[in-house]
């Protein structure tokens, strides 16, 4: 067995210098970051050209994969064979693939489980040069934590002999399933564009084309796949990558969709049953920043190792600080991008010092507050022909909305529904909060929904 899968596409399809590889992955995340978000998906298909030309493309994609970077231990990866011919699929007989990141481990447990498969070898020439793994490793090490590899090249084999490796090795929240092809290949400017628009089963005159499509794509493209799976599909916005370096009469196009996993690790069931069984957890830590904030000016440092699995999962929180029923500071993040006792830690540190509505906290009423912890679920845009149309969507007492126009964005909680019942008046001063004419609807406006947990509040005294 060949210990490690060396970079072997490192300087064509991406930067072979970590510095320069880490900004170009960077750069893409933080465009995708700035498009509509959706739930943590269970299986993505993204391209696998260089990174100048689909890059982005990726990103969309993986940037959706942040609220779970603690939760994903294995990444199962299946890609087309470019440079060897082969029946069925194969492993790599490698213990590790390398990238200018560093190393990433193959999962041995899965690989023996494979074994069993009989369209499954082990064949180390089909990966040795093949940039259509490789390209997604920089991506899945910079968006998540510890996880390992199961890797295979797809040849000449059918959907559902390919299908047969997600079906055996598909898991729970701990796997996800990544599929990797372009949409198409060397067709002309025009064709790429079209497929865009709306994917299709590919022509047997490019073997390229079909292969990206095919093989391994196919079995996720099945409607009935995806409901048997109990599981919807989001797909990021396509592109061609006809850009000055490649002819138009050879446009390559990069397409990603994310089928999502019904057991969403974010629903408002699983949020509620987390925060009840570490509420007091939860309290001490915010009360804890708090006070120590007072002192050191600093948010508290906390190790997300020294707490349960559930606690160190990313999840975006808000603090909310009250002295009897009015309100003292509200700060919070509305979206997942860190461990969820790191969030608490930052937002109870921020609710009650930087939160630019009120003074910074100071002893005396640091004494006499009450800390609100709540959890959000992942936002989901809504789609909206008008904002009549999406006054007639929201859901009052239920919905906390995130309201998007140019570089302005405000949010309100649930529980703003308890001084503004009616959804006309909400979403009015939602504009107001995002330095929005109220009485205007801005063009390209986005809304996202999302609902929330709250935990009961305490005083800060009872809350270690």
């Amino acid at each position: 067995m060949t210990a490690i899968r060396k970079p072997a596409v490192a300087g064509m399809f991406y930067p072979a210098d970590p510095g320069e590889l880490g900004e170009m992955v960077g750069n893409c995340l933080t465009v995708a970051r700035s498009a509509e978000n959706a739930m943590v998906p269970k299986a993505i298909i993204a391209p696998h050209a260089g990174f100048i030309y689909s890059g982005a493309i990726a990103a969309s994609a993986y940037v959706r994969l942040e609220p779970a970077r603690a939760t994903i231990t294995r990444v199962v990866l299946i890609g087309p064979s470019h440079r060897v011919a082969l029946k069925g699929l194969a492993l790599p007989g490698s213990e590790a693939f390398a990238t200018p990141f560093g190393t990433v481990q193959v999962d041995a447990a899965s690989v023996a489980a494979l074994a069993a498969l009989p369209r499954v070898t082990v064949m180390q020439a089909a990966h040795a040069d093949e940039h259509s793994l490789a390209v997604h490793l920089p991506f899945l090490q910079r968006i998540l934590d510890d996880f390992t590899l199961v890797p295979l090249v797809a040849g000449d084999a059918t959907a559902n002999e390919v299908a047969e490796v997600p079906e055996m090795l598909w898991g729970g929240l701990e796997t996800l399933i990544v599929i990797s092809s372009d949409l198409s290949h060397y067709h002309d400017y025009e064709m790429a564009s079209a497929w865009m628009r709306r994917p299709r089963k590919p022509s047997r005159r490019s073997t390229a084309s079909a292969s990206a499509m095919t093989t391994p794509v196919a079995v996720f493209r099945s409607e009935a796949s995806l409901r048997w799976r109990g599981a919807g599909a989001s797909r990021p916005p396509p592109s061609i990558s006809g850009i000055p370096a490649i002819p138009r009469g050879r446009a390559t196009g990069s397409w990603a969709m994310a089928p999502m996993s019904s057991a969403d690790n974010s629903s408002i069931e699983v949020l509620g049953g987390m925060l009840r069984r570490n509420v007091r957890v939860l309290q001490k830590i915010a009360g804890d920043s708090i006070q120590g904030g007072l002192v050191t000016g600093k948010a508290l440092t906390v190790d997300p190792g020294d707490y349960a699995a559930e606690l160190r999962r990313h999840a975006a929180s808000f603090i909310t600080l009250r002295i009897g029923v009015a309100l003292r500071g509200c700060t919070g993040s509305a979206y997942a991008h860190q461990p969820l006792v790191s969030d608490v830690a930052e937002n109870g540190f921020a609710a009650a010092f930087t939160d630019s509505r009120f003074k910074p906290l100071g002893a005396e009423e640091a004494a006499a507050i009450r800390i609100e912890i709540s959890v959000l679920t992942a936002p989901e845009p809504m789609r909206f022909s008008s904002e009549d149309d999406l006054l007639a969507q929201i859901v009052p007492n239920r919905d906390g909305l995130i309201l998007t126009a140019g570089w302005k964005r405000g949010l309100f909680l649930p529980q703003v529904w308890e001084t503004l019942p009616e959804a006309h008046e909400f979403l009015r001063q939602l504009k107001i909060k995002a330095e929005i004419d109220p009485d205007v609807w801005p063009r390209g406006v986005r809304v996202e929904r999302f609902a929330a947990v709250k935990a009961a509040a305490a005083d800060a005294a009872d809350s270690g």
